[in-house]
């Protein structure tokens, strides 16, 4: 009986001790199932992530791969024989499948990107285990927005990355010319001067690409805006303009002013910060103490900045003339006229702000996508009689960023008491007699009494800045880049 007692007391006990066996190794097993699932979720947020990035590089290397394209479509003569195909190998980029010599499905040359399309998916694994993603991109008037989300199972991660271009890089160089000689006349230059060789058969292709300005994309990009502004004018009804006083005011301003906007900060100061777009269908008016951020504005006539009127990061589009004066300020802003600019009296460029005139020159009769003063709808009509300059800097305006002249036969002048800190970048002449650091490139450098000058005259200085790189051009100038980046 003693010993039965015995053997009934040790099974118990085994009992118990299997018992709690298998209890810590179940605790074990779930504990470390739970510490392997946020492995494989957390790889798979590092995978998601590791897609996105991957996508921008990717959609960089097709920007890029466009420009080179139409570059090398530009260097071919017409009458050499040659479709815009040939060499093609050499741009290609696409890799091939060793055992069947087919092309990848998955290469760059079966993808586009087009602005405000629809994410195009990708994949660059054989296996779509290790996730995909999808890239877009659209235009924000200046520089490009490109947008890339990394999938890997159920986890998403995106990058948005905000693509220029940028030029310039070394200080050393301060003059870029198309005209042969080193410029007459009374100037300082302190630094190098570099001669861009635009001929077909002697120009190499790197120089010819980070010189080179895309016209259709300009083209395209001012269409568009007069696009928008001439269908909103053709629907809507002539308005008398809608003047802003008071501070209230503002939130009665509606996506679309069907005649002019008049802000009045004559009388008190006003402060206007909203991430909107506002489309004004006749002229622009901006005086008095103003402060206006984040805004973008698309005007069918003339665009006027006067006053103390301040304007921070703001977008500024005008189908027709931008004016700034008194002492105006554009601060960290980009502004685009398909006409002529004008800034003088002591008017401010700040921050690296970038300031485009096309170079279109029009009728005196208001002749753009907005109204003349019967409310007949009017379109941009080119002049006959072009000016010698697109873009003017007077009197004791100071600059700090870039300005361009997009006009083949118009350019930029500069006053004597101007002060310019960046890039002066001029598809046809540059006549600048201010004080200059940065760069100027120009087609030929001219006097104001020789407007039409063939060799180079300046008057003005020009010294070397060492933050040059720190100065971007639109994405429809040179070679894209990146020049931000957020996750």
């Amino acid at each position: 009986m003693r010993s039965d007692n015995n053997n009934g007391s040790v099974y118990y006990i085994v009992l118990i001790f299997a018992a709690v066996t298998m209890t810590i190794a179940t605790i074990y097993v779930a504990s470390q199932y739970n510490y392997a699932r946020s492995l494989l979720k957390d790889s798979a947020k590092l995978q998601a992530l590791l897609n996105a990035r991957s996508g921008v590089w990717y959609g960089l290397s097709l920007m890029e791969k466009k420009v080179r394209e139409k570059v090398k479509r530009k260097r071919i003569p017409a009458d050499s024989g040659k479709s815009s195909g040939f060499n093609e190998d050499m741009f290609n980029e696409s890799q091939s499948n060793d055992s069947t010599g087919e092309i990848d499905d998955t290469t760059k040359d079966r993808y586009t990107l087009e602005d405000g399309a629809e994410s195009v998916e990708i994949s660059i694994f054989d296996s779509t285990n290790y996730g995909v993603f999808l890239i877009s991109q659209k235009n924000n008037g200046i520089f490009r927005i490109l947008e890339s989300e990394g999938k890997c199972r159920a986890q998403k991660r995106k990058v948005t990355a905000t693509i220029g271009s940028r030029v310039f890089n070394i200080p050393d160089t301060v003059l870029y010319l198309e005209t042969d000689g080193v410029p007459q006349g009374a100037a300082l230059i302190d630094g190098k001067i570099s001669f861009i060789v635009r001929s077909i058969d002697q120009s190499d292709s790197m120089q010819q690409q980070r010189f080179y300005v895309d016209n259709e994309e300009v083209s395209k990009l001012t269409g568009d805006y007069d696009k928008e502004l001439h269908s909103i004018a053709e629907s809507l009804p002539p308005k008398p303009p809608l003047v802003v006083q008071y501070n209230d005011d503002f939130s009665s301003i509606s996506d679309t002013v069907p005649g002019p906007l008049f802000i009045d900060g004559s009388h008190r100061e006003l402060h206007w910060k909203e991430k909107r777009t506002i489309r004004v269908i006749e002229d622009l008016q901006i005086t008095g103490d103003v402060l206006i951020e984040n805004v973008t504005f698309m005007v069918g006539n003339d665009a006027k900045i006067f006053d103390m009127a301040k304007l921070k990061s703001v977008i500024l589009f005008s189908n027709k003339r931008i004016f700034f004066a008194g002492k105006s300020m554009f601060i960290h802003g980009y502004a685009l006229a398909v006409s002529d600019v004008e800034i003088y009296e002591e008017a401010s460029i700040l921050d690296k702000s970038i300031i485009v005139s096309s170079g279109l020159s029009l009728n005196n009769n208001n002749n753009t996508a907005g109204r003349d003063s019967s409310g007949t709808v009017l379109s941009p009509v080119v002049s006959q009689q072009p000016k010698p300059f697109s873009l003017y800097v007077r009197d004791r305006a100071v600059i700090d960023g870039v300005i361009i002249s997009l006009d083949k036969n118009g350019g930029i002048q500069t006053d004597i008491d101007t002060r310019i800190k960046g890039i002066i970048w001029a598809e046809g002449k540059v006549c600048h007699r201010g004080r200059a650091k940065g760069v100027i490139k120009a087609k030929v450098l001219v006097n104001a009494e020789q407007p039409e000058g063939t060799f180079n005259i300046l008057n003005g200085s020009i010294q070397s800045l060492a933050t040059i790189d720190q100065y971007y051009v639109p994405y429809y100038i040179g070679t894209p880049v990146v020049i931000d980046w957020q996750e």
